[in-house]
């Protein structure tokens, strides 16, 4: 093959290659848009977060799913048009998570710590679930509930 021919072929593997990593990184990453979240307990910022927002099948099906890192102050919050008890599990989930279940006020109702498991089956993961009714659900890092005494009764505030 010439020069010419292997250098059109060396674009076109490299565009494709272009379009198809922006495909991929925005099918993993949901859409893209986040809030800013307050952490306020009895009426005092204690923390806040950037929250990745997954707010429909697609995304919330996903979450967190392969991440290898997460950073200190950053997660994801699943929104849902309307209350339910909520179960989550760690499926492909790679780094340890605190699980934040949100009633419809963005109060705190309960808060899980998730740990990944590795090598098990669907049927044999543990479930982490909500004490009653949510609306919504915030995972960031393991630790971080308890680093900002977040806990049942906090409310959550964001800009969306």
């Amino acid at each position: 093959m010439d020069k010419k021919r292997l250098a059109v072929v060396v674009f076109v593997l490299m565009f494709f290659g272009l379009v198809f990593s922006q495909f991929y990184y925005s099918s993993e990453s949901g859409s893209g848009d986040t809030v800013n979240a307050s952490f306020s307990v009895n009426g005092s910022n204690v923390s806040w977060a950037m929250l990745e927002v997954a707010d429909n099948d697609t995304e919330r099906r996903i979450g967190l799913m392969n991440r290898t890192e997460l950073g200190k102050y950053e997660g994801m919050v699943f929104v849902y048009s309307e209350e339910g008890y909520r179960s989550f599990w760690m499926k492909n989930t790679l780094i340890p998570l605190d699980i934040i279940f949100l009633d419809s006020e963005k109060e705190v109702i309960n808060v899980e710590r998730a740990f990944p498991e590795p090598n098990t089956s669907d049927e044999d993961l543990t479930r982490y679930r909500s004490e009653r009714p949510a609306k919504y659900v915030v995972e960031v890092n393991s630790g971080f509930a308890d680093n900002y005494s977040i806990s049942r009764g906090t409310k959550v505030t964001w800009d969306r």
